[in-house]
């Protein structure tokens, strides 16, 4: 088993989710208080759940801006995690692969960069995401 795999194995709580347009700051897609969870297990299964706290009580989430939930395998390869997804709350995404890029803080928190894309508007932007060790 590889060192970061080992070192990413777990539970994690989100500590912010961050979007950035042509490498600057942009926005906090769920608001600055997002709520998240996300598992990594030894035999290869993870789950990631992100929830936006100004949910309103009694309607469903209609759009991945306030709510995001999937699970399938990952994997470890170089300094990126892969999550392959078998369900997802957006079903365009289930069968796809998501690549992450993973850093640590010198807190030890965990940073996943997703890859860049371009906007319809032609941006550059990609997401970053800042998850602490859940302790048991």
């Amino acid at each position: 088993m590889s060192e970061l795999r080992e070192k990413v194995l777990g539970a994690w709580s989100l500590v912010s989710l961050r979007r950035f347009r042509n490498g600057a700051f942009y926005r906090h897609p769920m608001g600055e208080d997002a709520t998240g969870r996300l598992i990594y297990d030894d035999s290869g299964l993870m789950c990631a759940f992100l929830m936006s706290q100004d949910w309103v009580e009694g309607r469903a989430p209609q759009q991945w801006s306030t709510f995001l939930a999937y699970s399938g395998r990952w994997t470890v390869e170089g300094a990126t995690v892969s999550h392959r997804l078998d369900a997802c709350s957006i079903s365009d995404l289930i069968g796809r692969t998501l690549v992450r890029t993973i850093s640590f803080t010198p807190e030890g928190d965990m940073m996943l960069t997703t890859d860049g894309h371009v906007t319809a508007d032609g941006v550059k932007s990609h997401d970053e995401l800042i998850w602490t060790r859940e302790r048991g």
